[in-house]
């Protein structure tokens, strides 16, 4: 029979809770212990998990899921209005680097078996392979959100000031835009771009043209520039500065003109010279 009093609590040491299968609570010198009936081992004690409330205090009890979830490796990435459907990836985190649907970009989902669970306290990540979207992930990147920013810091960046870096961009006739993965940050000083053609564009007039897409674009490579049509190499060394305004990734924007063959790459080349 169940009895309810207003009785404050006892003075016993321990309080045991069952019939079978008995729990006990101990006070071991102030400190809450979760026991067994013969006081010989601990037992599992269960909570809700910090992850389902936005603002968690931080006294909180946290549970095994929270702190596997503090540090995730990203092994599916996703559109929002495309979202794979729950059960697809079980046991893995996923990224949604486009906002749709009932999923927002730059947050962190769980397949739970039957639905993408959102993890609201995920602070760094690691990527498995590359995600491109509005928010873009480099492959094997160690992102850490910094002012609610998934930053990179995991492929030396932080202290490749003045190192010669690249960007490599495959495209074909059946491509209109392209993006890159990775994005310019401000101060990155572009020194040469070089257009590979390993098969030439058939269309009448196809062009290529490269910018970086910021909210300001910076573009980067005329059409003029360059002639789909020919298997030539064709190289600018035109130097750029990508400022505030202009920083984000490379964009390919490719028009075949009919082309039904022709292929190629770009590489772009800069540096970061921000603090040089």
């Amino acid at each position: 029979m169940a009895v309810k009093t207003n009785t404050l609590g006892t003075l016993q040491t321990t309080y045991e809770i069952g019939k079978a299968n008995k729990t006990k609570l101990k006070n071991n010198s102030g400190v809450l212990e979760l026991r067994n009936t013969g006081d010989s081992a601990y037992l599992i004690f269960r909570s809700l998990e910090a992850n389902s409330t936005s603002s968690p205090n931080d006294n909180d009890v946290i549970t095994f899921f929270d702190v596997k979830s503090s540090d995730v490796l990203i092994e599916f990435d996703f559109d929002g209005a495309s979202a794979p459907a729950g059960g697809t990836n079980t046991g893995k985190y996923g990224f949604c680097f486009t906002t749709g649907g009932a999923y927002t970009q730059g947050i962190v989902y769980y397949d739970t078996g039957s639905a993408l669970l959102e993890v609201k306290h995920v602070t760094k990540l690691a990527t498995t392979t590359a995600v491109s979207g509005t928010i873009s992930l480099n492959a094997n990147g160690i992102y850490y959100k910094q002012a609610g920013t998934w930053t990179l810091k995991g492929d030396g960046a932080s202290s490749g000031t003045g190192n010669k870096k690249a960007i490599k961009l495959s495209f074909a006739y059946t491509d209109t835009s392209v993006n890159s993965t990775t994005s310019l940050a401000n101060g990155t000083q572009i020194d040469k771009i070089t257009v590979v053609k390993l098969v030439a564009f058939n269309g009448t007039a196809p062009t290529l043209a490269i910018k970086v897409d910021g909210a300001t674009d910076l573009p980067i490579l005329a059409t003029a520039d360059n002639d789909l049509k020919s298997t030539t190499t064709d190289v600018s060394l035109d130097a750029y500065l990508v400022e505030s305004a202009n920083a984000g990734v490379v964009n390919l924007s490719i028009v075949s003109d009919s082309s039904s063959a022709g292929n190629g790459y770009v590489l772009v080349e800069y540096s970061d010279t921000q603090n040089a």
